[in-house]
């Protein structure tokens, strides 16, 4: 079944008219998209005021874009964003994109990470290379 098929009979068992609903298999030009990370050294030090992120561009159409840094009294929440920007040479650049490229970035806390949960945003799917 595809997902289609799937999202035109999720509601069949009730009898009401379905919306045709297109699958997305990959994001709109220009997206942002939350991608995983990892803080250096894992885990930071106590003391620490700024948060070195490490993450992996999956996609050659991907560029790092910003990390957005959310502080509370229990929780340092850190969303990485890459800008997902397909070219008409995205499936030849993909092909020949094996393991991705490492970047590396500095967030700056207001106040030393101490006992804060250190708390990643949910990330979203990688981009399926247009054809």
């Amino acid at each position: 079944m595809t997902d289609r098929e799937i999202v035109q009979n999720a509601g069949d068992r009730d009898g009401m008219p379905k919306a045709e609903v297109e699958p997305q298999t990959r994001p709109e030009a220009g997206r942002f998209l939350s991608i995983p990370w990892s803080p250096s050294p894992d885990p930071p030090p106590r003391e620490a005021r700024e948060l070195r992120i490490h993450c992996t561009l999956t996609s050659a159409a991907m560029e790092l874009a910003r990390v957005d840094v959310r502080e509370t009294a229990s929780q340092v929440f850190v969303t990485v964003l890459a800008r997902w920007e397909p070219s008409t040479g995205d499936v030849a650049a993909n092909s020949a994109f094996d393991s991705g490229r490492k970047r590396e970035a500095t967030a700056s806390l207001r106040n030393p990470l101490g006992d804060r949960a250190l708390v990643h945003a949910p990330h979203d799917a990688p981009p399926t290379p247009s054809r």
